[in-house]
């Protein structure tokens, strides 16, 4: 019975201090800058792949 208890007072106390908290709020003021616009499919540059054998 008194491990119960004791955790249950370790509970409170670590509710009594997250509640204790104050949220974090940051603000953004800074204006939105339009995303550029992507490439069409077409114009992308072909991706390759690099097979690198570290086998000696």
């Amino acid at each position: 019975m008194l491990d119960s208890f004791i955790i249950q007072r370790i509970r409170r106390e670590r509710e009594s201090r997250e509640s204790a908290r104050i949220p974090l709020h940051i603000e953004d003021n800074r204006p939105r800058r339009p995303r550029p616009e992507r490439e069409p499919e077409e114009e992308k540059p072909e991706r390759g792949v690099a097979i690198i054998d570290f086998t000696i």
